[in-house]
């Protein structure tokens, strides 16, 4: 008795649980639009086990129609609660598309989803190609809508650690031509190899003299033979000992001993070895002079590298650093940019033009500058890229040679737009 009560308890738990289940997956399923699918061996009334809902779900899902998702009755055990098996949800159609619930019978609509070009985060085909260059469609070298950017364009580093201890430049005053020392600042024109700046070199200027004095004692010590030719001439005295030993013993024999006659070889052997060692000694004072010379080179290039010297002319357009600042070395100080030649690119069907027939050839660029102005420019293709865009296009670089006007300001500026003619190599 008291067993079957333990069993009757468990059953009413475990139909409790599954009813939990059920109104929770019936809750889930209609907030997101699809229709709510019950869970297999629950009663639809009464929510107990063995209910009508195996036999009644909806057709085309797991346990719909008249088999139901419960185990065979076969297989149950008497009492025993039926095999619920998982309850899957038909997959999303493949086709990409908007789908959205019609509302009559719980159909689904499925809408087609605007053209690619209408995206959300897409812009339109006429929009991303609206600023890039276009080809007439009569004349493949007329070109519009070129934009001009900078050819060279750097920030200036310091190259050594250091306080910057003055910002100024030696430029040529246009008005009178002499050479004057200004603050550089932005807008400053200046010529490939000024100085712009300096960086504290006080120890590097004594580290200098230091090589140089070294250098000069090296000199003197390279240039100096007196031990070899006072070993040189050593070595002629010992040798006229031994002759004239000798020729005493010609003379009479046995008055210069053979001990004496060996002595007097030793001696001149003394001083042929010293007018090695000498000469040996001179040759390493030349390399000693040699090593003098390149530490006089390292000195005079750590001074070098402690002034701030502009790689090309151009013009100053930012200034970061101040007197008086430590700077490390890589630290922009100034930022210069080129603008006396610019290059524009363009994109040139590779259909109609072929890149031999514009490989180096001149161009002639025209842009609107204030006030309605319009000014050709005369340039050069310098580059031809060997690679074709998706579009069927191919692209070019030309060099364009700028202007200044009667108050020195340059006429191109790096962002105009402008058109640019190509004169294309033809026949031949």
């Amino acid at each position: 008795m008291r067993y079957t009560r333990r069993i009757t308890f468990s059953v009413i738990v475990l139909a409790a649980l599954v009813v939990a289940l059920n109104l929770l997956w019936q809750h889930a399923t209609s907030q997101d639009g699809q229709p709510a699918v019950p869970v297999a061996g629950l009663d639809a009334s009464t929510g107990g086990p063995g209910g009508a809902l195996g036999a009644s779900g909806p057709a085309g899902l797991p346990g719909g129609g008249s088999a139901g998702v419960a185990a065979p009755a076969s297989n149950r055990r008497p009492g025993a609660l039926p095999q619920v098996l998982p309850v899957r949800r038909t997959s999303p159609p493949s086709d990409p598309a908007v789908v959205a619930q019609s509302g009559l019978g719980g159909t689904p609509a499925v809408l087609p989803l605007p053209p690619s070009g209408e995206r959300a985060g897409a812009a339109p085909a006429a929009a991303q190609d609206a600023s890039r260059p276009v080809a007439s469609p009569h004349d493949p070298g007329w070109i519009e809508n070129c934009q001009l950017t900078l050819i060279d364009e750097a920030d200036i580093p310091a190259q050594e650690a250091g306080v910057l201890k003055s910002l100024t430049a030696r430029v040529k005053d246009p008005a009178t031509g002499q050479l004057r020392d200004v603050e550089v600042k932005e807008g400053l024109e200046v010529a490939e190899g000024d100085q712009l700046g300096q960086i504290d070199d006080l120890h590097a200027q004594r580290a200098l003299e230091i090589a140089q004095a070294k250098l000069r004692a090296a000199n003197r010590e390279a240039g100096n033979d007196v031990n070899v030719r006072y070993a040189q001439a050593k070595a002629e005295v010992a040798y006229a000992e031994i002759e004239q030993a000798e020729a005493t013993n010609a003379k009479a024999p046995g008055t210069v001993t053979p001990f004496e006659l060996r002595r007097l070889k030793l001696a001149y052997n003394e001083s042929y070895l010293a007018i090695e060692q000498a000469t040996h000694e001179l040759a390493i004072a030349g390399e000693k002079e040699n090593v003098s010379k390149a530490e006089l080179a390292a000195a005079v290039e750590d001074v070098r590298r402690r002034k701030i010297i502009a790689p090309w002319s151009g013009m100053i357009v930012q200034r970061y650093r101040r007197v008086g600042e430590w700077v490390k070395p890589g630290d922009p100080v100034f930022q210069l940019v080129r603008l006396d030649r610019l290059r524009i690119q363009a994109f040139l069907d590779a259909e109609r033009i072929a890149p031999a027939e514009v490989d180096g050839q001149p161009v002639t660029v025209t842009v609107t500058l204030p006030h309605q102005v319009k000014r050709t420019f005369q340039g050069r293709i310098v580059f031809v890229s060997p690679r074709i865009e998706n579009d069927g296009r191919f692209l070019v670089h030309a060099e364009v040679v700028n202007e200044q006007d009667a108050s020195g300001h340059w006429q191109l500026r790096p962002g105009q737009k402008g058109s640019m003619r190509i004169e294309l190599r033809r026949g031949g």
